[in-house]
């Protein structure tokens, strides 16, 4: 039986729009304890799985730890209550319309949902890094309760764990003045040729999942989870989380305290660097140059000069919800963004993040772990709404930006010709390019960017490893209660993963209870198949797309749940437009 989950899921897009409700039934908070290497927590016993609620993985990053690396959390005595969620970093959410509360800068917790303290054999652990732009969302967001995961359609054998991490200016702006800021404790700083520790330029947000992640290696043990078998998943954000995560050179067993791997398996869902780059091609003189305008940006409106008084004020005095408002994202997604709309992302910086994506790739350092990677058909949905006016100028000069390409013959040319009317790149629409667009989108940012990710993964890996790809095609046509008519769009995967379902609409719930066991089964074990399962093939990389497609529709009697092999013309347009993204190796 299905826990039901009230929640509000939001369709990400510049502004973020299309919310979708879910319910919650009531439970009884029987009180449990569990062990820490920090000190004991009290969390509750919800149904048969047992909750621990912002659990710190590190120091509350206020005062001179703001706008620094994570540190350890201080020993407590007595037992901490770990029974209601703990602080999200906090956002300016206004218009996405979530209410994720409670918010401050004490947002270095995790969650956590395991069927029990003390399992016959160690349980596979699943640890999600939430999207949102960088700049909002929480892991204390409903869509991502971990209850029916944990419950694993009542084989009760997973724990899993949901990270909260710093966003905006809070997340990733470096100042001048701190770069000189050493790595705090992270386990065993790289040193530069000249003996020096080497510093990252604002990503502390990507610092602070690896904090998270070495938290669970020590930590997950007292939770009946197994630290051998963990895996890394994230949609969107949290998915170029993921991949930045799988290239890290702070992810390396090498500068780890016990020498050992964080993690074994990887799920990235609608996100990954190339894709990242499609948005925003970031080396570290740009964010540097981006670190510079925003920082003489509030430094001028706060009418303070750019000095050690400055970063002074900016740690202690301006609070942290005034960052998150002066540094919101606005992006039209048909204009190239300007440098400072970009500012507060993750930077090459060679600690977080290697200096050379490429090159690091090329000479295999990244974590060699089992993949399963996907996109949805309608990703570019909640960025371009309906009857969007974009102009054929903007089209191109989108195509531009997005592509390095000068016009839209040369994107077609490298789709190989599988262009059809009405089909991957659409005729406008009452003159607007608005479907081209998304299609777009869909292919540079999620779809063609991600399997070109893998591909390489897997090209330069010294041992070969499982990969899976996915595309999630199942239809969002909502009935006539529900105004909008989103399609599989970019997170509709997120309530069927966590099998926090809107309803008790029968044909949604088996095809979650079937996306459901694909992962769990993928976490165990690197395999996501099963008996009673359509068998998902495994990826062969390079021009080839063995994408397992989720198919059905809830609410149209015609149309029958489906999991399919599917060979379809949009694979080969992922394949052409990935080819192109090769070149860039």
């Amino acid at each position: 039986m299905k826990i039901k989950i009230k929640c509000c899921l939001s369709l990400l897009s510049g502004a973020l729009a299309v919310a979708i409700p879910f319910t919650i039934a009531s439970c009884t908070n029987d009180s449990v304890i569990a062990m820490t290497a920090y000190g004991r927590i009290r969390g509750v016993d919800q149904g048969g799985i047992l909750s621990f609620k912002g659990v710190p993985y590190a120091k509350n990053p206020i005062g001179e730890l703001r706008f620094a690396p994570p540190r350890n959390p201080d020993q407590w005595f007595g037992v901490k209550n770990c029974t209601k969620y703990g602080q999200a970093c906090v956002q300016d959410d206004v218009g996405t319309g979530w209410d994720i509360q409670p918010q401050g800068e004490d947002c270095l917790n995790l969650n956590i949902w395991t069927p029990t303290l003390s399992p016959g054999r160690p349980m596979a652990v699943y640890v999600y890094i939430h999207g949102g732009v960088f700049t909002v969302g929480s892991g204390n967001q409903g869509i991502f309760d971990g209850r029916n995961m944990a419950n694993d359609l009542g084989k009760k054998d997973m724990v899993v764990v949901d990270v909260n991490y710093r966003l905006h200016a809070l997340g990733f702006m470096a100042l001048n003045y701190l770069e000189t800021q050493a790595l705090g404790d992270l386990d065993q700083p790289i040193n530069d040729a000249n003996g020096k520790p080497i510093m990252t330029d604002g990503n502390w947000g990507i610092l602070d999942q690896v904090k998270a992640l070495q938290w669970v290696h020590k930590n997950i043990k007292y939770f009946g989870g197994d630290a051998t078998n963990v895996t890394i998943a994230g949609e969107s954000a949290g998915s170029f989380s993921v991949s930045s995560l799988l290239i890290s050179p702070a992810t390396a067993p090498n500068v780890q305290s016990d020498g050992k791997e964080l993690f074994q398996r990887a799920i990235m869902e609608s996100g990954n660097l190339i894709g990242y780059d499609a948005i925003s091609s970031y080396s570290k003189a740009d964010k540097l140059l981006a670190i510079e305008q925003c920082r003489k940006m509030i430094l001028d409106t706060l009418h303070i000069g750019d000095s050690v008084l400055g970063v002074q004020i900016l740690r202690y005095d301006i609070t942290a919800q005034m960052l998150a408002e002066w540094t919101r994202i606005q992006w039209n997604p048909v204009d190239e963004p300007d440098l400072e709309t970009w500012n507060l992302m993750p930077c090459y910086d060679g600690w977080a993040l290697p200096a050379d994506k490429v090159a690091a790739i090329k000479a295999g350092k990244f974590r060699n772990v089992d993949i399963i990677y996907g996109w949805n058909t309608d990703e570019g949905y909640g960025f371009v709404p309906d009857d969007m006016p974009v102009t054929e100028d903007q089209f191109e000069s989108t195509i531009k930006w997005r592509m390095s390409m000068e016009n839209a013959s040369d994107y077609i040319t490298a789709l190989g010709g599988y262009v059809k009317d009405g089909g991957l790149i659409p005729n406008p629409v009452n003159g607007s390019y608005y479907l081209a667009i998304r299609q777009l989108i869909k292919l540079s940012a999620f779809a063609a960017s991600s399997k070109e990710f893998v591909d390489q993964i897997v090209n330069y890996s010294a041992l070969s490893k499982k990969h899976y790809a996915y595309n999630f095609d199942y239809r969002f046509d909502y009935p006539a209660e529900y105004p909008t008519k989103t399609g599989a769009a970019h997170t509709a995967e997120l309530a069927f993963v966590f099998g926090n379902m809107m309803h008790d609409n029968v044909k949604a719930i088996d095809m979650s209870n079937q996306v459901m066991e694909y992962w769990t089964n993928f976490a165990k074990t690197g395999n996501p198949n099963s008996d009673g399962l359509v068998e998902w093939k495994l990826d062969s990389g390079n021009n080839e797309n063995n994408a397992l497609w989720f198919k059905g529709d809830a609410f149209k009697s015609d149309v029958n749940n489906q999991i399919i092999f599917s060979e379809m013309d949009e694979n080969e347009a992922v394949n052409a437009v990935a080819n192109f993204y090769a070149s860039q190796f």
